[in-house]
């Protein structure tokens, strides 16, 4: 029989810089139909008084722990190792989760009792305002529901089916799979969720049930500046030697298809800011990890006006299939 004073959830949210947006993200959980839970923030060393917005809060069922600024990794590793729950779900101080997120939750930990780790589907609310649905191919169209069979597949498609905003892991799989890994600067949620499917099953629901907003500040999609280059970075760490012995060599395909991708998000990344000399530099020591199809849209891209951009890259994606 389960505890009464353990709870069902622990929720853990990072917050560094987020005071605009951390009360729409606590408010999301506690609106839950399922009330089974405990929230623990984690302040990653705030300058916005972000953490002033959690102190008001009168519930219990929140807790609030300062670290000094380390990176979302730390704060979710510190989170967990405060977490009092059989499973721990995490939250962005700046996404939001549907009032049965849980619920969906907890129907798939019923139904798929061997699964360690369990996701939903969610949707995205780009800058402009509006909102997108994401796709999950090679997951089965809604309404499936089931352990997703192969994870590499799923990243070799440019699909992220798996989002920390939706996860939920059994709490005890952090013994043997391990926390975040806080030397990745970005990509630390794609390496969790491989060693999480090397090590478990993962059980999805094609329901969706929280937002993603790309409008909040402080996202790593906002930082211009340092974005390409760490996102190289992370392709580089997730194709040396060292990584891919870790991974079952049916795999290597899969991932370095993956990084193929992310290498063409790089590129155009730089094109996106017009910084074409550099995206042309990157497009030529990268080139051989690209697919044809990917090298005429850069090839296109380079060469076109920047407002030009987005309506040709989508008539050629349209024309090739």
């Amino acid at each position: 029989m389960k505890d009464k004073n353990i709870p069902l959830f622990s929720i853990v949210i990072p917050l560094y810089n987020k005071a605009e947006h951390i009360q729409r993200a606590i408010d999301s959980v506690l609106a839950q139909t399922v009330q089974d839970f405990e929230i623990i923030v984690v302040n990653d060393g705030s300058t916005d008084g972000g953490e002033n917005i959690v102190k008001q809060y009168t519930d219990a069922r929140i807790t609030l722990i300062e670290q000094k600024n380390s990176g979302v990794s730390a704060a979710r590793n510190l989170g967990i190792l405060n977490s009092n729950g059989e499973y721990v779900a995490f939250l962005d101080a700046d996404d939001f989760w549907f009032p049965d997120f849980l619920d969906t939750i907890n129907d798939l930990m019923k139904k798929f009792p061997e699964a360690g780790a369990y996701a939903t589907a969610y949707k995205i609310k780009e800058p402009n305002g509006r909102y997108y649905e994401v796709s999950f191919s090679p997951i089965p169209p809604f309404p499936w529901e089931g352990i997703i069979s192969n994870y590499f597949e799923c990243l070799a498609s440019g699909n992220h089916s798996i989002w920390t905003g939706t996860v939920c892991i059994k709490k005890d799989i952090f013994d043997s799979v391990g926390l975040f890994d806080t030397s990745f600067s970005i990509g630390e949620d794609t390496d969790m969720w491989i060693r999480l499917y090397l090590k478990t099953k993962i059980a999805f629901s094609t329901k969706i049930k929280a937002i993603y907003f790309r409008d909040a500040m402080n996202r790593s999609e906002v930082i211009v500046d340092d974005f390409p280059f760490e996102l190289n970075k992370e392709i580089n760490r997730f194709l040396s030697p060292l990584y891919l012995e870790k991974i079952p060599y049916k795999f290597h395909y899969l991932l370095k298809k993956s990084m193929g991708i992310k290498r063409f998000y790089v590129i155009k990344s730089y094109i996106y800011l017009g910084i074409k000399k550099e995206a042309f530099r990157v497009f030529l020591c990268n080139r051989k990890h690209l697919n044809l199809q990917n090298q005429l849209i850069i090839l296109i891209m380079l060469v076109i006006p920047t407002f030009m951009v987005n309506p040709i890259r989508k008539i050629i994606k349209r024309k090739l299939g």
